[in-house]
């Protein structure tokens, strides 16, 4: 009677262990899910904070060493009217920049689930897959030629490096080190 007990003890372990392992496979896809949308919207937004500073940095510095900064300081002072305007139209800036920014990592991530059906990581593989598989069989079949013709066009031109040099030097292009200094053009 006790080894009959047990025996279903067991049973219900395992039943209950397997009901277990079907839940979490049921909510693993959702978190995967979620985890490909977030990796995405971080990843757009990391882009779209770079090329903001980015830009925000190369105007700065154009901006400096252009005539309008050397002009701005021969212009009457600002008033009152003429920065409220100006604060309108950067606000305006700002936001339609990050209205645009925001938008756009929504639609893409829309067209990667809805469009594309790309909702896990798996999805993403199966999609790779599918889409260079012609390319990899390709390259597959044609890698040797690529790579003799590569080994052609080194044989051709040995030292691209020492051809670029002496095409400067002779162009003039040559930097004030590798002109030949006075001593050196009367000995040649």
């Amino acid at each position: 009677m006790q080894a009959r007990a047990d025996d279903d003890d067991d049973e219900n372990r395992a039943v209950e262990s397997y009901v277990s392992l079907l839940e979490a496979q049921k909510s693993a896809p959702q978190e995967q899910r979620t985890s490909l949308s977030f990796f995405l919207m971080t990843g757009y937004c990391g882009v779209c904070a770079l090329s903001l500073a980015g830009g925000a940095v190369a105007g700065s510095r154009s901006f400096e060493s252009s005539a309008a900064h050397e002009a701005l300081d021969k212009l009457p002072a600002a008033t009152a009217v003429t920065e409220a305007q100006a604060m309108k139209y950067a606000v305006r800036a700002l936001g339609l920049g990050t209205a645009l920014c925001v938008g756009s990592a929504v639609v893409s991530v829309g067209i990667i689930r809805w469009v594309l059906d790309i909702r896990t990581m798996a999805d993403v593989h199966i999609a790779a897959r599918r889409t260079l598989g012609p390319f990899d069989q390709w390259l597959r079949a044609n890698g040797s030629r690529i790579e003799n013709a590569g080994k052609r066009m080194g044989a051709m031109v040995p030292d691209v490096g020492l051809w670029t040099r002496r095409a400067l030097c002779r162009g003039g292009w040559a930097s004030s080190e590798s002109a030949p200094r006075g001593s050196e053009r009367h000995n040649d």
